[in-house]
């Protein structure tokens, strides 16, 4: 059953901040065609992208895409939003081939690049479009003439091929590295809203999320905590993955090839559907992602629960950093079993003979002692 797109320029925040150096750099690069903002859910990618469509004096389009939409849809709805905002604006050659998926593209275009008007479309959401839809944008975008330009978000992957716009100075992208606070603006967002708690440690602990910012400052603690809303995104993964993924909370960074090497149950493409459920993870290129601190914690504590279950994961992370010729982590893995302990002939031994200490139990011993000083 169709879906309706909404259309509705989202209204400020109250309490917005005001993104001021986001903002300059969006309007040095206000001659390129393309910005994409792709970050994890809570980086104020919408918030953004509505302050610049508010304060737009081009025609608007806004649309808030949805799961399943087709190319037909998107075809429908776009044409239409451009009829209501500029009901003089001709569109024969779109209508003519409306039926033909690339050329409707390049159709809509052209009858775009004939206006006399210029076009802001701002496309919330890009993440959830199949891969023709992807393309038919792709060459909605590269046929667009100047004046007008597409604003684009998404959570974490990148479904369009952006690169060609990239190379040719046309696109700029912006990832959560950009999108997240910087500690000058975490300051002041915190202190107008009256937080009174520990700044530094609020600073550090959320690493520049917005959202989980907001949630700090809204005074919810101790009811509610930042945690929370890691534990909903993660509530909303199919099943199997929900119950596997806390294993991996033992690696700071993640891939589906680092999961096999750890022998995780995960099937294949459970990555993909991680980053597009909006969960706090920075994607670092080749198929590795970086998990947000918070979000590690969350699936730490869970893994803890299962202290039988912890043990042999810890045992196998030991194990595969002893095989990558990583003899130092290997042991900080095996140290988290309880009690800390290392296998009989495990590449490990590598370490006992190089190490100074020349046998790796006084490693033990110290962390002991180490942690009952803490």
């Amino acid at each position: 059953m169709r879906q309706d797109l909404d259309s509705a320029i989202p209204l400020p925040l109250r309490t917005e901040l005001e993104r001021a150096n986001l903002l300059q750099m969006l309007e040095e690069n206000s001659g390129v065609k393309l910005i994409a903002l792709f970050a994890p859910s809570g980086y104020g990618k919408t918030t953004l992208m509505a302050k610049v469509a508010r304060s737009s004096i081009k025609a608007v389009i806004w649309l808030n895409l949805h799961e399943q939409i087709s190319t037909a849809e998107l075809c429908r709805d776009l044409g239409a939003a451009i009829s209501r905002q500029r009901p003089n604006c001709s569109l024969e050659r779109f209508e003519r081939l409306r039926e033909t998926q690339t050329a409707s593209a390049r159709a809509l275009a052209q009858d775009l690049n004939h206006s006399d008007d210029n076009f802001l479309f701002c496309l919330d959401r890009v993440d959830v479009l199949e891969a023709d839809t992807c393309r038919w944008l792709e060459a909605f975008v590269a046929t667009l003439g100047e004046g007008h330009q597409v604003i684009m978000s998404g959570y974490g992957s990148l479904p369009l091929k952006l690169s060609q716009f990239v190379a040719q100075g046309s696109a700029l992208v912006l990832g959560r590295d950009q999108l997240a606070f910087d500690s000058q603006e975490a300051s002041v967002y915190l202190k107008a809203r009256g937080y009174t708690g520990d700044l530094p440690r609020a600073l550090e602990h959320l690493d520049g999320w917005p959202a989980g910012l907001a949630f700090v400052a809204s005074g919810a603690n101790p009811i509610l905590h930042p945690a929370d809303l890691v534990i909903d995104a993660l509530d909303t993964l199919p099943t199997a993955i929900r119950l596997a993924i806390c294993e991996l909370s033992v690696l700071d960074t993640w891939s589906e090839d680092l999961a096999l090497q750890l022998e995780v149950n995960l099937s294949r493409g459970w990555l993909q559907l991680v980053r597009r459920s909006g969960l706090p993870i920075s994607p670092l290129g080749h198929g590795v992602v970086r998990p947000h601190r918070l979000m590690l914690e969350v699936l730490q504590s869970e893994l803890r629960l299962e202290p039988r279950r912890a043990q042999e994961v810890y045992g196998r992370a030991g194990d595969w950093a002893a095989r990558h010729q990583e003899p130092v982590r290997a042991v900080q893995f095996y140290l988290q079993r309880t009690p800390p302990r290392m296998p009989c002939g495990s590449p490990v031994k590598r370490f006992r003979n190089t190490s100074p200490v020349g046998n790796p139990e006084p490693c033990v011993s110290c962390s002991r002692r180490s942690r009952r000083n803490a």
